[in-house]
């Protein structure tokens, strides 16, 4: 008696611990959307502007928050906001007033800037707010996997860059012979909460045509450029892994039972055909659960998805074939004795 409760303890304790430690697991390979490469983050902390590129050797904040990928036209979404230093502009808490006219010039695929026509030109004491902008991911910091194709283990790259315009001194003439325009760098910051199915690294290149390495955090009169890398989670691969094993196991398991159906060791059986055609429905469904809805025909679905569905259905029309030979099998009826 106490042996059958001890090994029905031990049975439920498994469980218990299994289903914990996959709770810890999937809890700690959970990152968070944005992260910051150390480049990224020094930069932020000790830049210095030389003053003979930049006189007032001040930034212009840029707020950049991320709202959503589409990883088949590889296009990143979201909102730009700007904090401008006291002497170019008045900050409130989602926009900005300026002081004198302000030109904004952001290398990026589109960007809304509520002027009329494609004007980027700001004049004294309009408001800018939050920009929505759209960003091509295409500058190929990675050199392979840059493709949905490749879910859940594709990658992309964006970079945007720019700066601001602002006319230091001839505003209150009609004249343009004496007008001077100062250029400001614009300093980017992480202002991105959440964005479902992919995680973002923020990153700093000197220019097009300098390494990383060479990045000199005393700003001359180049701009600085940040490179946006798009990824999926560790947690969105770990969930296509586990459903990965349940189109295998669905797969495997009813070409076993086929194996032990065709050598006779067990009858074709109506329960075997109703679990093989739910399996195969059962992954049709599953295949609709993959995080980040990736279209159909990913080298996911061709190498393993497509295959054991094919293999679910023809062991399905197998199974019911060895069923109806066995149905109308001629029984032999025994004689009375």
């Amino acid at each position: 008696m106490l042996g059958r409760i001890f090994r029905r303890s031990r049975f439920w304790a498994f469980f218990a611990l299994l289903f914990i430690g996959m709770g810890i697991a999937l809890n700690q390979i959970d990152a968070p959307t944005v992260l910051e490469d150390d480049l990224f983050y020094e930069v932020n902390q000790k830049c210095i502007l030389k003053i003979e590129d930049f006189p007032s050797r001040e930034c212009v904040k840029a707020y950049v928050q991320l709202e959503r990928f589409d990883s088949e036209s590889q296009m990143l979404y979201g909102k730009i906001s700007f904090e401008f230093p006291k002497v170019f502009g008045t900050n409130f808490p989602s926009s900005v007033q300026v002081n004198q006219p302000t030109y904004l010039t952001l290398d990026v695929a589109s960007l809304d800037t509520n002027l009329p026509g494609s004007q980027e030109r700001w004049e004294r004491y309009d408001m800018i707010g939050s920009l929505d902008f759209s960003l091509s991911a295409s500058n190929w910091e990675y050199e392979n996997r840059v493709s949905d194709s490749y879910f859940p283990f594709d990658n992309y790259s964006a970079e945007i860059g720019g700066n601001i315009a602002v006319q230091a001194e001839g505003q209150d003439t009609d004249a343009t012979s004496d007008d001077v325009w100062e250029t400001l760098p614009i300093q980017y910051i992480n202002y991105t909460r959440s964005v479902a199915n992919y995680q973002f690294v923020f990153d700093y290149a000197y220019s097009i045509d300098k390494n990383k390495k060479e990045f000199d955090p005393n700003l001359d009169d180049s701009n600085l450029t940040m490179i946006i890398k798009v990824e999926r989670p560790l947690l969105t691969q770990a969930i296509v892994f586990i459903l990965g094993l349940l189109f295998l196991s669905g797969g495997v398991l009813l070409l076993f039972l086929l194996r032990a159906i065709r050598v006779k060791k067990r009858p074709a059986q109506l329960t075997g055909l109703v679990w093989g055609a739910s399996t195969a429905f059962t992954m049709i469904q599953a295949r609709s659960l993959f995080p980040g809805d990736p279209r159909n025909g990913v080298k996911l679905d061709l190498f393993v998805f497509y295959p054991l569905l094919s293999l679910c259905f023809i062991s399905v029309i197998l199974i019911f074939r060895e069923w109806v030979r066995q149905e109308h099998t001629t029984r032999e009826i025994p004689p009375f004795s």
